[in-house]
């Protein structure tokens, strides 16, 4: 495999694992016009399978939470949600 094709792959690969790029849509975030429920995060606040994207401080190495597939936290034993980031302190 030639250096130009490892090239290629990699970038077809970034393009499909960034929401929106693959389909030709926008990556930005869906408007809603009406919602009952409390404000919800823009984006992800962290990365799953990257469970210390949770910790709020990142200079923590310990794991505050675990990182759910909708990019949500979900904190762990005496850790609480920061409610302004979404991640575990």
């Amino acid at each position: 495999m030639s250096t130009s094709s490892i090239w290629v792959a990699l970038a077809s690969a970034l393009l499909l694992a960034t929401p929106g790029c693959a389909s030709g849509g926008s990556s930005s975030p869906a408007s809603s016009t009406t919602s009952s429920s409390p404000a919800t995060p823009a984006a992800s606040v962290c990365t799953p399978g990257m469970d210390q994207t949770c910790n709020d401080n990142p200079e923590i190495s310990s794991l505050h939470g675990t990182c759910r597939p909708d990019g949500t936290c979900e904190c762990k034993g005496d850790f609480e949600k920061n409610e302004a980031t979404g991640r575990c302190k």
